[in-house]
């Protein structure tokens, strides 16, 4: 039983991380570290509990400890899947809506076939190389000199 609470803690703190994680995006070295940056701000901001700018680990705990308590709907120590899906849900919410936010182009709180589409046909017509309508593995696979983004060399 230790065992499992301790697989359960180091979980739930790992999910505590997820809203700095959850920020991090692949789109280039910059985009990384711009998505990284600001999420570690993100989540410094909800662990710092007096707000004095620094994370101690008795603040991560109290953290982790609130967030097992809220989700724990047994009261037994431990979350289920089910518990647990409430607290990933309340962890990547923030992401979900900026994603939303992305793609509701006129901001009326509505996404559209069209507005869904826009991104998906960006990313087709980048990868289909030759203009056919069809994406093959070869086609997906980097060009000499360049990196997934598109950049020569890998550089920004």
């Amino acid at each position: 039983m230790a065992r499992k609470r301790t697989i359960l803690i180091a979980t739930a703190a790992g999910v505590a991380l997820l809203g700095a994680a959850g920020a991090v995006s692949a789109h280039g070295k910059r985009g990384f570290q711009r998505h990284h940056h600001a999420g570690l701000e993100r989540m410094i901001e909800r662990l710092d509990a007096d707000k004095d700018g620094t994370v101690t680990r008795d603040e991560t705990t109290a953290r982790r400890d609130k967030s097992l308590g809220q989700y724990d709907g047994d009261r037994n120590k431990t979350l289920s899947l089910k518990e647990f899906e409430g607290l990933w849900a309340e962890h990547t919410r923030e992401r979900m809506v900026r994603a939303f936010q992305r793609l509701d182009r006129d901001g009326n709180g509505q996404v559209t076939a069209e507005e869904f589409d826009r991104p998906m046909s960006r990313m087709f017509s980048r990868m289909d190389r030759d203009g056919d309508g069809k994406i093959t593995a070869e086609e997906m696979r980097p060009r000499r000199g360049h990196d997934r983004s598109g950049d020569r060399g890998g550089h920004r």
